[in-house]
């Protein structure tokens, strides 16, 4: 099947669509985790020329559902993004991110299986760099084994070196965009890793500075962790509320945003006072 955007190839590349690669690689793994992945692998081989012969990232999320295509995967500038996305990143890509793969790559396949009622699908979808305004997809087939989840492999790849994605290369990258979210998520046991090398957030914390307190108000009680970070952090620096259920309730930015200094930190605060509040008596709670 094929899907035609409403916008043309080159409206798409004047969109803002990122050319580096670094945070290119970073869209692909937010796609994944807004699709409630908690295993994400990057790997890739290289070539005789010390070029980047093979690319992909796996998940193993929801997968990207065939009867919705056309309003997730096929919107551009409107992209839906469920609650928990928004709760997750300042700044939402609107659908821009899958097509960062030009920045490296010509063509981009994606093999998906995701869950329909109870039966198990799958399928492939295909963006080439010239064609941006056009998504090639295979009609879904029951499959009787496996698990829902998300690979996209890159082919044709330019520019990318062996040097470029060493682990030493890209690993500060990675901190600095998810240390906080896998921190945040610490419960979820979520992974990132390239070639079997695993990101560790714990290397971006300030131990010394870290603190966890915990207080009681009204009979409940609240933990707080204060986390201070090597460096700055891709996210505004914010306070998080968390009910029992180790649910993100809502967020807030700190007033530290504004100031100058270099204080790089998250707030998180956990406690069943959040289980049957709501927004507005939040937002009470903050003030």
């Amino acid at each position: 099947m094929i899907i035609p955007l409403s916008v043309k190839n080159q409206s798409i590349e004047t969109s803002g669509i990122t050319s580096d690669y670094k945070e290119a690689l970073c869209e692909f793994i937010w796609n994944g985790l807004e699709a409630n992945a908690t295993e994400i692998d990057m790997n890739y081989r290289s070539n005789t020329a010390f070029g980047i012969g093979e690319l992909s990232i796996e998940d193993n999320g929801d997968g990207i559902n065939y009867e919705e295509l056309k309003d997730t995967f096929g919107a551009f500038l409107t992209s839906r993004k469920n609650l928990i996305s928004l709760k997750m990143k300042s700044k939402a890509n609107k659908g821009k991110g899958r097509f960062s793969f030009s920045s490296f790559s010509n063509i981009a396949k994606w093999t998906t299986a995701y869950k329909c009622g109870t039966t198990l699908k799958k399928y492939e979808i295909v963006l080439r760099d010239d064609k941006k305004e056009i998504i090639d997809c295979t009609d879904p087939v029951i499959v009787r084994t496996g698990k829902t989840g998300t690979k996209v492999e890159f082919y044709n790849i330019h520019t990318l070196t062996v040097e470029n994605m060493d682990f030493e290369i890209l690993e500060p990258v990675l901190l600095k965009e998810f240390s906080w979210f896998l921190y945040l998520y610490k419960n979820r046991d979520i992974k990132i890793s390239v070639n079997g090398s695993p990101v560790d957030y714990s290397k971006y914390i300030n131990t010394d500075l870290s603190e966890k307190v915990y207080k009681v108000i009204n009979n409940h009680i609240f933990e707080i962790n204060l986390i201070v970070w090597q460096e700055s952090i891709k996210e505004k620096f914010c306070c998080y509320f968390f009910d029992s259920n180790n649910s993100l309730k809502c967020r807030e930015t700190t007033t530290f945003n504004r100031n100058t200094i270099s204080f790089n930190h998250s707030v998180i605060i956990k406690s069943s006072f959040f289980d049957n509040t709501s927004l507005q008596l939040l937002n009470i709670f903050k003030a």
